[in-house]
């Protein structure tokens, strides 16, 4: 046997000998002291069982391989493609800040196996129906926009706008495409699309094959700048996390427009428009995050805001949601590699879902939803986001009605929110960016009454913040107050006074006054963030 090099793993060398083999990767679960929605993040081991499967057994099996303990041979070579590269075993890592990257780390190793011939011949197949036909379904290329019919003619071939239609959309969730078509016509937005559009090469790059996938790359690139693109908007969030992550990387430069999923475009979109949405009938929804969207981008709370907007859905949370949502099995090239293994773990998504009581499974994502879809067998209708709005979009509202003044009882919330932008020395020693959610609950249900964020914008004795009504995409922790607790707040003269009291709700808690505190990076990340000043002061460390 050939002696492999391993030049792209060992970049990543230091971080496999960080790993403490403490095993959070795939066994932790929800704990008091985090109440984080998590439980046994990685969803392959999940099906598979075995260590072999999750982020600490991979890193011990790649330490092996580079020390020679191992050989490459067909096994070794089938699991490097087991892994989703999901990243959910990031979240629970505490080795180093933001956990190690296991998903990276397992990229590079199949970029080495790719380029010294160690290659899956279903892989094979799929590179040369890129090559030659622009997708890797096989599928004639003259038919990629097919769909759309004479549709098409009233999409201009210029605009600021592109929409990125992506190949699973073209050829196996046509629906989509069709969906995001209509709405943005139905909202009045001016658009184009590609008439040559090609493959991103998102699954080459998760292959390993990296100068190909660099071939794609800079042939899109250069026709949306060709175009005067300033905008491009995705359905599908591997295309997306190709575009804006990916792409700059492997060009090494700047794209040159912006890159948007269009659930956050519509989010920013929708906020100053007058627009309904009416579902047909009450229903339940629950929401899965896309891995790509969510733990790769960091876009979680634009399509629940979205999803919001439609009257008469009632949004349920999964167990396991955001950061810490268990993958629906399709990403990282398993569902081509192993449709066998995809399934699986997406049965075991839609177990989640239809505990909610939910009817529909929402979700942002072609790829998720084919994989569910397949997996559900009926069991939970399966939409994307897109398909939501589109099928309930009313239109916009027309007030004809004259304006009554209203009268706005001033909440527990909203005082508190005013008492922080006066008080902003509360927030002395907290380094720019960084972003926090608090939630005002009713103290006998804990229901939210209202949810905002503060985001520190200038540092210093008296910091600039910025507060929002909503909740962060990405928020560093999670404060969650009492109304009754913070009635009392807000009578603190000065911040020393502000911290005993917010110390002493979050120790000694009683059923009407209590703090809770929501961890979404590890302590020591947010030490260095300046968060241990006032967590001193308070009394919480």
């Amino acid at each position: 046997m050939a002696k492999v090099e391993f030049s792209n793993v060992k970049k990543f060398e230091e971080f496999l000998y960080l790993c403490g083999k403490c095993g959070d990767c795939s066994l932790a679960v929800k704990i008091a002291t985090s109440k984080s929605p998590l439980s046994h993040p990685c969803a392959v081991k999940n099906v598979l069982g075995y260590e072999a499967y999750d982020a600490r057994g991979r890193i011990i099996i790649i330490k092996n391989l580079l020390n020679g303990k191992l050989e490459v041979n067909d096994e070794i070579l089938e699991w490097a493609y087991t892994c989703t590269t999901c990243g959910a075993c990031r979240e629970t890592c505490l080795a180093v800040e933001g956990g190690i990257d296991t998903p990276s780390i397992m990229e590079a190793l199949r970029r080495d196996l790719v380029s010294q011939g160690f290659r899956i011949e279903k892989h094979l197949s799929i590179l040369e129906n890129i090559k030659k036909l622009d997708n890797p379904y096989g599928e004639p290329k003259e038919e990629r926009l097919s769909f759309l019919g004479n549709e098409l003619s009233n999409i201009p071939e210029k605009a600021e706008i592109a929409y990125f239609i992506g190949c699973t959309s073209s050829y196996r969730t046509k629906e989509i495409a069709l969906a995001a078509v209509k709405l943005l016509k139905q909202l009045g937005v001016e658009f184009t699309v590609l008439r040559d559009e090609t493959c991103c090469g998102s699954i080459l790059l998760r292959y390993g094959y990296v100068d190909e996938a660099r071939s794609q790359a800079e042939r899109l690139v250069k026709r949306f700048n060709e175009m005067g693109v300033k905008t491009v908007i995705f359905t599908c969030p591997g295309c997306y996390r190709t575009f804006k992550k990916d792409y700059p990387e492997i060009l090494g430069r700047e794209l040159g427009f912006e890159t948007l999923h269009l659930v956050e475009f519509l989010d920013n979109y929708l906020k100053d428009k007058n627009v309904a949405f009416e579902a047909r009938k009450s229903e339940v929804v629950t929401y899965h995050d896309p891995c790509h969207l969510g733990r790769h981008l960091n876009v979680y709370e634009a399509p629940r805001n979205i999803i919001r907007l439609v009257n008469g859905l009632t949004l349920v949370e999964m167990e396991t949601i955001k950061n810490f949502a268990h993958c629906c099995g399709a990403g990282g090239g398993v569902k081509s590699t192993f449709p066998d293994l995809a399934l699986k773990v997406a049965k075991d998504r839609i177990s989640e879902a239809l505990e909610t009581g939910a009817k529909i499974l929402l979700s942002a994502c072609p790829f998720c939803k084919l994989n569910l879809k397949q997996a559900a067998n009926n069991g939970i209708r399966i939409l994307d986001v897109a398909e939501l709005l589109a099928e309930t979009y009313v239109g916009e509202v027309v007030e004809v009605a004259p304006k009554v003044v209203e009268v706005v009882e001033v909440t527990p919330g909203m005082k508190l929110m005013d008492y922080l932008n006066e008080h902003v020395e509360i927030f002395k020693g907290l380094r720019v960016g960084c972003k926090f959610n608090y939630e005002i609950v009713d103290w006998k249900t804990q229901e939210p009454k209202l949810k905002f964020y503060v985001t520190v914008l200038e540092s210093g004795e008296r910091p600039k913040i910025k507060i929002s009504k909503g909740v962060a995409d990405n928020p560093d922790v999670t404060i969650i107050i009492s109304e009754p607790a913070a009635e009392k707040l807000v009578e603190c003269k000065e911040r020393s006074e502000y911290a005993e009291l917010f110390g002493n709700f979050f120790n000694e808690p009683t059923d009407e006054e209590y703090i809770d505190v929501i961890l979404h990076r590890s302590t020591k990340e947010l030490m260095k963030m300046g968060y241990g000043e006032f967590a001193r002061e308070a009394g919480l460390i």
